[in-house]
């Protein structure tokens, strides 16, 4: 089951980061764009405490998702077990290292403050998620990066048309296997799948409200 949970999230991202890429690179063989200032310091806020707890354990208990103390009244919780990690040292590798990727491809569709505030939302929101419907304690970054690479996709994929004509380079491919993705992580009723799922809705409703606007 680990497994299949684990090759779903290098679906996802991998799916996500091809769609952004896709919407957004001129040429093949442009270069990997390098991330923005907002990019940075968002990275460095959520890697220096995912780093900070290994030296000071007690980190990781006072600021993660806890379902008992969230129920009695820590709200905080929400957002501070975004900056921490509950995978050891191979978890935390794993989620700063899709988390600087991300940010680098975000940056290219999305302004800085935009950014970040969608990392923060979609974050907290799937931690409300995982607390409501599976009742899930923990922490790391990777629901709140996961929501903020499929929320952008699917933006980056309507605003050059693919909604519309599937064209361009890859089509709606990576779309269609984010969205599998998403499908069968909820299937498995695993926590990331509300987070892909909400940040492919939130991409919706973005597409449409800037595509209203447009039109007005």
């Amino acid at each position: 089951m680990d497994l299949v949970i684990g090759l779903c999230l290098w679906v996802v991202y991998l799916a996500g980061w091809t769609a952004i890429r896709g919407a957004t690179a001129h040429t093949p063989q442009e270069r990997l764009p390098r991330p923005t200032p907002w990019g940075i310091g968002l990275f460095a806020a959520v890697a220096a405490p995912s780093l900070l707890q290994f030296a000071l354990p007690g980190l990781y208990d006072a600021g993660r998702r806890d379902v008992a103390a969230i129920a009695d009244g820590e709200w905080w919780r929400f957002l501070t077990s975004l900056v921490l990690q509950d995978g050891g040292w191979l978890g935390t590798a794993f989620n700063l290292v899709t988390l600087a990727i991300s940010v680098a491809l975000v940056g290219t569709v999305l302004r800085g403050p935009v950014m970040v505030a969608g990392f923060l939302v979609g974050g907290v929101v799937s931690n409300v998620l995982t607390v409501v419907l599976l009742g899930e304690s923990g922490a790391g970054n990777s629901m709140a990066t996961l929501f903020l690479v499929a929320a952008t996709a699917i933006l980056a994929w309507f605003r050059v048309g693919r909604g519309r004509t599937g064209r361009g380079r890859g089509g709606a491919l990576p779309v269609a296997a984010l969205t599998a993705g998403a499908v069968v992580l909820l299937v498995l009723h695993d926590q990331h799948g509300l987070a892909v799922t909400s940040g492919i809705l939130a991409g919706v409703a973005a597409a449409l409200a800037v595509r209203r606007s447009a039109d007005a």
